[in-house]
């Protein structure tokens, strides 16, 4: 279960920061990588299962890292959203 919400968290944080991007370029390679990741994992798994449950624990470490990374990008996004919000808004009075 942990597993899974993690992967699931870093899934959705990624998207989160990715989606912001006007570009579709972005979006796309994202979802290509997911997939042959995705494949290159079961077929691992599959040939190596050691090899395959090694990965799959450093991939939950890159996904954390990829959750408190993402969180940090969007706070400072917010931050300075609210600050060009604050300076437009003390200008135009």
């Amino acid at each position: 279960g942990t597993a899974a919400l993690a992967s699931h968290a870093a899934k959705a944080s990624t998207r989160a920061v990715v989606n912001v991007s006007p570009e579709p370029f972005t979006n796309i390679a994202l979802s290509t990588g997911e997939d042959v990741t995705t494949a290159g994992l079961v077929t691992g798994v599959l040939a190596y299962p050691e090899v395959g449950a090694f990965v799959a624990i450093m991939l939950l470490f890159v996904a954390v890292f990829v959750i408190i990374w993402s969180r940090k990008a969007i706070n400072k996004m917010r931050t300075m959203r609210d600050q060009l919000g604050q300076a437009l808004s003390e200008s135009s009075t």
